[in-house]
């Protein structure tokens, strides 16, 4: 089992003032809770109300505390950051390619493909992880189309991230 360096973490409730107002302070919450409430509704995490460090000040106030579960350390894309792994790409079709040519001494060809997602665990289909998470949304739309600069080596064609 991965032991995560990146949880538990503390979120700090955003409190209304003389800078915030009440509204602000409620999207703010909305908006910080919000996303690891629904990975604690999709079984990644845990929360428990808890009086928190904030970024500034020395007092403690009232926030939550997300720790990881079995589940969500399954899916942890690195111990070092926060990010889940919520399934993989497979390309679909090379939709066309460029002729071959040289350039910086190799053989490259600009090739445009669609691709899909595979292996979509449940909880990155949720409707709350997807709403959390609008980008996720997209991310898992099937049949996108990309985009690569492939290099031709000793072993066959792969993509040159470098070219990006």
């Amino acid at each position: 089992m991965t032991t995560s360096t990146t949880f538990p973490v503390s979120v700090a409730m955003t409190q209304p003032g003389m800078l915030i107002s009440a509204e602000q302070a409620k999207q703010q919450n909305d908006h910080a809770f919000g996303q690891y409430d629904a990975l604690v509704k999709a079984g990644l995490l845990t929360g428990a109300e808890a009086q928190v460090q904030p970024m500034f000040g020395r007092d403690k106030v009232p926030g939550k505390v997300y720790t990881i579960t079995e589940a969500g350390t399954k899916v942890l894309k690195d111990p070092k950051f926060t990010a889940f792994c919520a399934g993989r790409y497979k390309v679909d079709e090379v939709v066309n390619f460029t002729e071959p040519g040289n350039a910086m001494g190799a053989t490259i060809s600009r090739v445009t493909y669609t691709y899909s997602p595979v292996d979509v665990p449940a909880w990155a289909k949720d409707e709350g992880v997807q709403t959390a998470f609008p980008n996720l949304a997209k991310q898992l739309a099937p049949h996108q189309e990309g985009r690569a600069t492939m290099v031709l080596q000793n072993d066959g064609w792969s993509a040159d991230l470098s070219m990006f």
